[in-house]
């Protein structure tokens, strides 16, 4: 149970839609039992395993009223051997297999795993990325040559509303966990900024939305993120009470978004 979240009564009240959580990379099916209204696609960061996600999947599908959960867990780890392009193919794939049968299909996507997501929306066909309800990027990272803000800037679709989240940490507290020194494992040109002014430049700031946790690190609030071989080149340095409240908020601006975009067809944003 997450403390302090005071979105359920409004979740609650909120019409009840079935969920899938899926993780889409490297390429997976969609299993469909039956008609699932909405379907979120999870794009994982870089050799980032599904499992240090889990906890989002548990507060998400928590916060949603009769949510039916199904999970579609591939262990492979996105390895660097396909570029940006070719694994946004990928989940292109899994969002026209998503929206033929459901109603509504979410992406969230961390570090390089967020750029991927983005450029999948701008290379969907127009019929099934419209069914793209909202878009979440965790902290995302574009590769050096920029593919996915370059996308995003010359895409003639227009993205559906878009949560940005950014945990800029570098290890400038007592709290950090490595001696090695201060990375940068989001850098200011094709980190989170970069890609919400991307947004902003199309005009689309009413439906985007930049919330950013100074004291969090780039892999801080995945699980077990101590067991990630480079842990300690991304800063994960906070203190308990500083990461539950910035998941809390994380989980409700999220929830805020799937809902008012599944369910209303609207962006929270501009109102």
């Amino acid at each position: 149970m997450l403390p302090g979240v005071s979105i359920r009564g409004f979740l609650t009240a909120a019409v009840s839609f079935s969920l899938s959580f899926i993780n889409p990379l490297p390429s997976s099916s969609v299993e469909n039992g039956g008609f699932v209204d909405t379907s979120i696609l999870f794009a994982t960061g870089f050799q980032i395993p599904a499992k240090h996600y889990q906890s989002y999947a548990d507060d998400l599908t928590r916060l949603l009223p009769s949510a039916s959960v199904r999970f579609i867990q591939d262990e492979n780890t996105i390895d660097g051997s396909e570029t940006i392009e070719e694994s946004a193919a990928k989940l292109s794939r899994q969002i026209q297999l998503a929206a033929a049968g459901t109603r509504n299909v979410v992406l969230v996507g961390h570090s390089r795993g967020g750029a991927v997501a983005a450029y999948a929306v701008a290379m969907t066909p127009l019929s099934s990325s419209s069914r793209v309800s909202a878009l979440v990027l965790l902290d995302p990272v574009d590769d050096i040559e920029k593919h996915s803000l370059a996308a995003m800037a010359s895409s003639l679709i227009v993205f559906p509303p878009t949560l940005v989240i950014s945990t800029p940490f570098g290890g400038s507290s007592k709290y950090y966990k490595s001696a090695v020194f201060e990375s940068v494992c989001a850098p200011p040109d094709r980190g989170p900024k970069a890609f919400y002014l991307a947004l902003e430049k199309k005009g689309l700031e009413n439906r985007a939305k930049f919330l950013e946790f100074k004291s969090i690190g780039h892999l801080e609030l995945l699980d077990n993120h101590e067991d990630l071989l480079f842990a300690s080149l991304c800063a994960t340095g906070a203190n308990a009470a500083e990461e539950t409240d910035a998941k809390v908020q994380q989980t409700k601006a999220m929830m805020e978004l799937i809902v008012s975009s599944s369910i209303t067809g609207t962006s929270p944003f501009s109102q």
